[in-house]
């Protein structure tokens, strides 16, 4: 539903500028500042005049000479499973402006695709915003970083990173990404690439112990550990390699292995404690979930997962974590999500992905677990997406 006003005629001396000009609201983004300004002289007053039923404004009218004034505009999410959009209208003697303001209650919700379609690659955040690295097209193996700004949904064009590479893996440390691992036509790769978002450009890093593709990487207490992955098709399809980076020393450290020799897993951070989950193995897939303190170097096995999968999306929210989508063995997209809850050691089904896929990944933003990409096949050479479904798991 839009709401609409009447014109006034502008003061010569009075102008309002309405900054932003539109407003998105979640079940976990219900508020946000809008900022009225005077950019031309005198005194300008200001009123609302309409806005939606489930919007709330923390001030109706108010009087700006120099400087501005900011309102708070809050969303009633006590509505039915939807989305709803609406216009705050603002009159003025310095002129009328509108603010578009937008409510989305589902559980997905799709957003700007990818600009570079692509599967097996890496992700993580930094400052909020969502870095897309390599992965394959494929046929191809990518360079390309892509950075995605869920405030804005609008995707930028970064700096390639120097070796095009798939099945990789990523994470930010003191505010720098780290691309570790993965593969190309010239085999599995060892290589550490870090991007420094300040400048827009790569360096090497320390590189891993052993090449490795389909692995882990998270951070805990300012240092990086890499688990599990691929060293050698010929010796299996997983390993259980732990590794740890402390970047005052400049160097790996190999830990306590993981129980379950697999790669293609999911890892997340809750209590400075790395949980694995998923993954695959010498033609299987699996369901187990192993928990890692770095603090004590040692493993603990939980409640396994209900559906056994790899190569699957994952995310923590609100010390929940998620399983997203991903394969199982023989060869079957999933679209299912699953959600783990550390305080009971139990699983939950949730609802189910829009679109099944393969070799995904995602992020956790805000509340909310963004999936890109993926592929629609487990093939060698399997058409990519570009697509992002963004999940809330408290819709």
């Amino acid at each position: 539903m839009l709401f609409t006003c009447s014109l006034n005629e502008p003061e010569k001396n009075s102008q309002i500028l309405v900054q932003p000009i539109s407003l998105t609201f979640t079940k976990n983004v219900t508020s946000k500042k809008s900022i009225i300004s005077n950019y031309g002289g005198g005194k300008l007053s200001w009123q609302i005049a309409d806005k939606p039923d489930w919007i709330e404004v923390s001030k109706s009218s108010g009087k700006v000479t120099t400087g501005k004034d900011t309102i708070t505009v809050t969303a009633d999410i006590n509505q039915e499973t939807g989305t709803y959009s609406g216009t705050i209208s603002i009159t003025s003697n310095g002129g009328n402006k509108g603010v578009t303001v937008f409510l989305n209650l589902e559980t997905w919700i799709t957003r700007r695709s990818m600009p570079t379609a692509r599967y097996s690659f890496a992700t993580c955040v930094l400052d909020e915003k969502i870095y897309a690295i390599g992965g394959k097209d494929g046929r191809n193996y990518l360079t390309a970083m892509e950075v995605y700004d869920p405030a804005t949904d609008m995707w930028t064009k970064k700096s390639a990173m120097p070796t095009a590479r798939s099945c990789l893996t990523s994470c930010v440390l003191e505010g720098k990404i780290y691309a570790i691992g993965g593969e190309n036509n010239n085999g599995f790769k060892s290589s550490v690439e870090i991007y420094d978002p300040v400048t827009d450009s790569w360096s090497s890093g320390v590189a891993l112990p052993l090449p490795l593709v389909l692995l882990s990487c998270n951070v805990v207490d300012g240092k990086i550990y890499a688990i599990g992955g691929v060293w050698s098709y010929s010796a299996g399809e997983g390993d259980h390699p732990t590794y740890e980076f402390d970047p005052n020393t400049g160097q790996w450290t190999e830990k306590r292995k993981m129980p379950t020799l697999r790669a293609g897993h999911g890892a997340c951070v809750i209590d400075s404690k790395i949980y694995t989950f998923g993954g695959v193995g010498l033609h299987v897939a699996f369901r187990d979930l192993e928990v890692y303190n770095p603090a004590t170097d040692s493993w603990e096995i939980k409640n396994k997962m209900p559906a056994s999968r790899f190569y699957f999306g994952s995310g923590e929210v609100n010390g929940k974590i998620y399983a997203i989508g991903g394969s199982r063995i023989p060869p079957s997209l999933l679209s299912v999500v699953e959600e783990y809850d550390p305080s009971t050691d139990t699983w939950l089904k949730k609802t189910d992905m829009p679109t099944a896929r393969w070799g995904l990944s995602s992020c956790t933003v805000n509340g909310q677990i963004f999936v890109i990409g993926g592929a629609k096949s487990t093939s060698e050479d399997a058409e990519a997406f570009s697509i992002v479904e963004a999940y809330d798991p408290e819709s």
